[in-house]
């Protein structure tokens, strides 16, 4: 019985110098590159593991240093039903969408406001709520994510959601 085991070498940088490209389908490491038929890679080629960058102080990725929420609620209690009104705040700090820090990953800082009224029975069988979700319609990108070079460097950006209000009814039993 034999085993083979092939290692692939995804994460290597190849420096070409300018020279013709070989068949490098078989790239088996970046340690050791061998080509698919066994020979070394010819000159001038050089691989290496990629270039090393210094991130230190820097900020993880898509973590802003602060962030606030906050909500607050009062109940107004009738013979039958009770209202009850609330707003919500959410704040979040500017950060970074890569670990690098760049002037250009940057996601600016955005705050969103919610409120709602509910009425309900003083039992909580029934409810009716009206809400409304980001007050000020805030465009804002929440998060971003992007890939690096050997994944076709796309960019996935998250926004905050577009206002949107509505009545919910609903009933326990």
């Amino acid at each position: 019985m034999q085993f083979v085991f092939l290692i692939l070498a995804s994460n290597c940088v190849v420096q070409h110098n300018r020279a013709p490209a070989p068949d490098m389908t078989g790239l088996n490491s970046c340690a050791n590159p061998v080509l698919n038929d066994g020979s070394p890679l010819p000159a001038p080629y050089t691989v290496t593991d990629g270039v090393e960058v210094d991130l230190s102080g820097n900020s993880l990725a898509n973590s802003p240093e602060f962030t606030v929420s906050g909500g607050a609620h009062y109940t107004i209690p009738m013979d039958a039903f009770e209202v009850t009104l609330r707003v919500d705040y959410y704040w979040q700090d500017l950060m970074y969408a890569s670990i690098y820090n760049t002037g250009n990953d940057d996601i600016d800082s955005f705050d969103i406001w919610n409120a709602q009224v509910t009425v309900s029975s003083t039992d909580d069988t029934w409810y009716a709520r009206a809400y409304i979700k980001n007050i000020g319609d805030e465009d804002a990108t929440v998060g971003q994510y992007s890939s690096d070079a050997s994944a076709g460097l796309f960019t996935n950006v998250f926004l905050v959601e577009p206002q949107l209000y509505g009545i919910t009814l609903g009933y326990n039993f």
